[in-house]
């Protein structure tokens, strides 16, 4: 899974289960003491939409304007989203934001 894959190359935060990317989880994810049961099909699916905003914005780290990883945590959690790119049309960031949906 594209969960599993971001663990062993970006290091943010331990969990009981490992360590895991923060910038790019689902809410339900950063909600719990992590345990492969919260790997799921629709927590891959946001993480591939912070990946796709990630290349529609050159480049840039998610959340990079917030400091620390426990303002990403609370924000995430809160239902906040990434900023809509410049020059990103319409009809792409609702496909971005579908990805973050609670009710995908």
């Amino acid at each position: 899974m594209i969960q599993e894959m971001l663990c062993q190359t970006r290091t943010v935060a331990r969990t009981t289960l490992n360590v895991i990317p923060t910038r790019y989880c689902a809410p339900e994810v950063l909600s719990t003491a992590v345990t492969a049961n919260d790997f799921t099909e629709k927590s891959d699916v946001y993480s591939m939409g912070v990946l796709m905003w990630e290349a529609y914005s050159r480049g840039v780290v998610p959340w990079a304007s917030v400091a620390n990883d426990e303002e990403v945590v609370r924000r995430v959690r809160n239902g906040d989203m990434l900023p809509k790119p410049e020059n990103c049309s319409q009809q792409y960031w609702n496909i971005l934001t579908k990805t973050w949906s609670t009710q995908p």
